[in-house]
């Protein structure tokens, strides 16, 4: 063979190349150094056509499959093989012939699986041994692509032979029918996160305006067979958010699968509210399991809502049982994190969050929440007052609010003891003490009993629970300490009626006026109840934000006559009343006043002059 031939890279017909004898590991260089006894290395080493060829062999290798996902979006962007609507006569255009030819090859391998009948000229394209140029004779075969044949092969076929037979067909006919059945097959045939990247990809493109109900049915088993129960509360929210689709789910809601009937009124109900601003129809039972749903989901989707949704999601949350759900403490904290831009809006989430997990008892959430409020806004009292309620010794789930620790900052006795525990009773000199119910977050008094057998602490224990008499503070929860001795907490209403007296100017006449007649009005309804109470010191009494008078402290109250009550308590109002109407801002004459309170014959009447004046 001449020595010209070899050097254009070509070699002869049943003799090895260079490459087959060469050793492993060597280059074409060193092996003929080698054997030719020359350094120099031979010809065939330089860049020429063979070098170029070999190359080209190399990158010319099968191409990986492609990705589920890929070809459902190019399925969805992709019109059918050859137009129909074009004359049978017109040529193939290069880009036709070119998609032509890959199709042809799949019908060559696939043709028995298919059963395909062709007649000779057909036989022909499908053997390669005439081109594809005729529209009419191309159109004619793709025709013969049966659906039910399609349908029954995969039935047969093991699932990667599947997939690739439904893949080809989908290629040459991309219509909803076969891009079900072609996710149908990835679901056996692949990974799950391929599978669930595939779906997602077609429930975006699909075009739920020309889907069928038997279209949709399907569609709706494969969201069940490869979501899980986070992932298909997501997914069809969002799908539930385009018209299309909400009008074939209706079409198809009398055949839906259990899993998701159970879904759709929760996530209709929220996604109304939530994403809409609009009422709830479905009732709170119905929106309270859809914000869950939505919140036990992945916390990235929530984050992709607009600040508006986010924020009623968020107050939702809070206020809904998912704040207890563990799988909707980290969404619900993402949400928070997200609303960051308005400060005041966010102080008020994140203390509604702490405030509700403290209720749950979720005090390890509501702790860390309010450790990171205080870092970013130092001068936040309601966080500094909740964290100190969180840290205060307690009875119960009561914070004893009001008592000191040793050792404290703060205490001035110096005494050094290690740090204690919440939930640790403090040493109680006191029998009453300030305390916050962890379960409501409502201020009570905690009343103490001297000793575990306090028999005077039982007989006020049992007066304050039978009296029931309104503007008489009422009794709340009972319990023994951890030394036995019995408490009673009664639920505070406001701020303390001395506070009002003593502030700077002390109360109004208006103010004035209405305490001593409210007092008047309750001292009169103790009597009746045969209670006289030894004194009426402005201690006993607190004042709410209404400016309605409370008696708060009947102890040293005891059982007496209504005569003998109503005589000790009008001298107790008189006396009441000459202390508060003394303030300086009182602007009715004190003694005028006052000497028609001496000549009042009872409470009852002692309360409407106070009116009367007012």
């Amino acid at each position: 063979m001449p020595t010209d031939e070899l050097r254009d890279g070509a070699t002869p017909r049943g003799q090895p190349t260079a490459a087959t004898n060469r050793p492993h590991g060597a280059r074409a260089g060193q092996q003929h150094a080698h054997t030719t006894g020359s350094g120099a290395p031979d010809r065939d080493d330089r860049p020429g056509p063979r070098r170029r060829r070999k190359r080209r062999l190399r990158r010319g290798g099968p191409k990986p499959p492609e990705a589920p996902a890929t070809v459902v979006a190019r399925a969805a962007e992709g019109k059918p093989a050859l137009e129909p609507d074009k004359p049978a006569e017109l040529p193939l255009t290069r880009e036709e012939l070119a998609v032509m030819r890959q199709h042809l090859k799949f019908l060559r391998e696939h043709r028995k699986v298919l059963h395909l009948r062709t007649n000779a000229h057909e036989d022909l394209l499908l053997n390669d041994v005439r081109q594809p140029t005729t529209r009419g004779v191309c159109q004619h075969l793709l025709a013969k692509v049966d659906r039910s044949r399609v349908f029954g092969a995969v039935e047969r076929l093991d699932p990667a032979s599947a997939t690739r037979l439904a893949e080809g067909v989908l290629r040459i006919a991309p219509d909803v029918d076969y891009l079900l059945l072609y996710l149908s097959c990835v679901r056996r045939s692949a990974s799950q996160t391929q599978a669930v990247a595939a779906l997602a990809e077609a429930l975006e493109r699909i075009d739920f305006t020309q889907v069928s109900s038997g279209h949709m049915r399907r569609v709706l088993d494969l969201v069940v067979e490869l979501f899980d129960e986070r992932q298909r509360a997501q997914v069809l929210f969002g799908l539930l958010d385009r018209a299309a689709f909400r009008q074939a789910f209706e079409q198809s809601a009398s055949e839906l699968p259990e899993v998701l009937a159970e879904l759709v009124v929760p996530l209709g109900a929220v996604q109304a509210v939530v994403l809409h601003d609009r009422p709830n129809r479905h009732g709170p039972a119905m929106l309270e399991r859809g914000v869950k749903l939505l919140l036990s989901g992945d916390e990235r989707a929530v984050l992709r809502y607009p600040p508006g949704a986010r924020r009623r999601l968020a107050m939702l949350g809070i206020a809904s049982g998912a704040a207890a759900d563990p799988g909707c403490i980290r969404p619900l904290h993402a949400l928070l994190e997200s609303l960051r831009e308005s400060v005041a809006e966010y102080q008020q989430l994140a203390l509604d969050l702490v405030q509700r997990w403290m209720t749950l008892g979720q005090e390890k959430d509501a702790r860390r929440l309010l450790a990171s409020l205080l870092r970013d806004f130092p001068d936040l009292r309601s966080a500094s007052r909740w964290l100190e309620a969180l840290d205060a010794p307690r009875v119960d789930r009561i914070a004893l609010v009001g008592s000191k620790r040793p050792g404290r900052r703060g205490d001035k006795s110096g005494a050094e003891a290690a740090p204690e525990q919440p939930g640790t009773e403090p040493p109680r000199a006191a029998s009453r003490l300030l305390g916050v119910c962890l379960r409501t977050l409502r201020p009570l008094t905690v009343v103490f009993a001297q000793a575990p057998t306090d028999e005077a602490h039982a007989s006020l224990a049992a007066l304050v629970r039978s009296l029931g008499l309104p503007g008489v503070a009422p009794l709340v929860h009972e319990g023994t300490d951890g030394d036995g001795r019995p408490f009673f907490a009664i639920l505070r209403q406001g701020q303390r009626l001395t506070t009002l007296l003593e502030r700077r100017g002390g109360p109004s006449t208006t103010e004035a006026l209405g305490v001593c007649a409210q007092a008047a009005a309750l001292l009169g309804m103790l009597a009746q109840s045969g209670v006289r109470l030894p004194d009426a010191s402005a201690l006993r009494f607190e004042v709410d934000d209404a400016g309605q008078l409370w008696l708060a402290d009947v102890r040293g109250a005891v059982p007496a006559t209504q005569p003998e009550s109503e005589r000790a308590h009008l001298e107790l109002v008189r006396g009441l009343c000459r202390s508060v109407l003394a303030g300086p801002k009182v602007l009715l004459p004190p003694e005028d006043l006052l000497q028609s309170l001496d000549r009042a014959q009872s409470t009852a009447e002692v309360r409407r002059l106070l009116v009367a004046h007012g």
